[in-house]
């Protein structure tokens, strides 16, 4: 029918056209059947039956307008698809990023944590040292304040011992206006 019509055979052009028309309309091919009704539009008008011509055309029309909803439905879905994947790719990036953020406050209060754990360590055993220390120094100040005050062979007070209690006990015997008795004894070679 495409070679006739170009051919200007009209006529010749109807009859294949008119011939393949049930076929095409039986099938699910519209392409085609567009193309048919198309050329059998023209070579109706080629033959002046202008009202087989305009039948003809609206049938391509219908089936031309068809065509065009069907393309554009195809382009919106694919464009939703497109847009619902953009979307859900941008969303699972975004998701990504809040998780590697996540990950990161996480190591970074795990890492303050054992800083943490760690500073109270070293604040308790510096605690403990100056404990140790101190319970030390208050035993060798009180070794050294015996060692200061008693004889080393009899255990008894020393001298010096001997003169801060006796001082001591005046001081006393004068606030409270009392006498005061010392008995001193001396051994000879008592060592």
């Amino acid at each position: 029918g495409d070679i006739e019509l170009d051919a200007e055979n009209f006529e010749g052009a109807i009859a294949y056209y008119t011939e393949a028309l049930p076929y095409l309309e039986d099938s699910s091919a519209r392409k085609p059947l567009m193309r048919m009704y198309r050329g059998l539009a023209q070579a109706y008008g080629g033959v002046g039956d202008y009202e087989r011509a305009f039948i003809a055309h609206q049938a391509y029309t219908i089936l031309l307008e068809e065509d065009l909803r069907d393309q554009s439905e195809e382009t919106i879905n694919r464009l939703r698809v497109e847009f619902e994947t953009a979307r859900l790719a941008d969303d699972n990036t975004r998701l990504a990023l809040e998780n590697e953020k996540q990950e990161l406050q996480i190591a970074f209060g795990n890492q303050r944590a054992r800083l943490q754990y760690l500073a109270l360590g070293l604040a308790a055993l510096v605690l403990a040292l100056v404990i140790l220390f101190w319970q030390r120094s208050r035993q060798h100040a009180a070794r050294m304040a015996e060692l200061a005050t008693t004889d080393a062979l009899t255990g008894l007070l020393n001298r010096r011992a001997i003169y801060e209690l006796g001082q001591q006990e005046w001081n006393r015997s004068l606030r409270f206006k009392r006498p005061l008795t010392v008995m001193i004894f001396d051994i000879g070679h008592f060592k």
